[in-house]
């Protein structure tokens, strides 16, 4: 699979920034974190990070990506649903496989609990435009400036 040449950004499912990442509880700052529950591809409460949104996009289904941290860990157990950018074989990895530098950048930037929103939207938008990957991002606040 290969991702699309456009991708959308919701923010009526996205989970970022969470404290929930490693395990802390606490509470969650607007302007640095959305969503509710833990940051996986796509967590119980139905959020998804960034890669859970756009893994959706190139085809993989809700419950593929279900209670997964890694889109990796993921293609370890159906080597099918391997996103060619986001996942490569990794001989020396127990699952076979390791998240691309651009899955890696993506994921740090999505977890990051220090950076707001605004920031984390820009910086994936910059990040896919590298890969000629456009970022459209919807149901934004309007007091959420999502423009590079």
């Amino acid at each position: 699979m290969n991702l699309p040449k456009s991708l959308v950004l919701d923010y009526n499912n996205w989970i970022c920034g969470s404290p929930y990442i490693a395990g802390a509880a606490g509470e969650l700052d607007s302007t640095l974190s959305i969503g509710e529950g833990r940051t996986l591809l796509e967590n119980e409460e139905g959020y998804k990070c960034c890669l859970g949104q756009f893994s959706i996009q190139t085809g993989l289904k809700s419950e593929d990506i279900l209670g997964y941290v890694t889109l990796h860990s993921l293609t370890g157990k159906n080597p099918q649903l391997r996103i060619e950018e986001l996942v490569e074989p990794c001989k020396i990895s127990p699952c076979g496989y390791s998240s691309t530098t651009l899955a890696k950048s993506a994921m740090s930037i999505n977890d990051n609990s220090k950076t707001s929103v605004e920031d984390k939207v820009k910086s994936l938008k910059l990040l896919f435009k590298e890969v000629g990957v456009t970022i459209e991002t919807v149901n934004f606040p309007p007091d959420v400036d999502t423009s590079l």
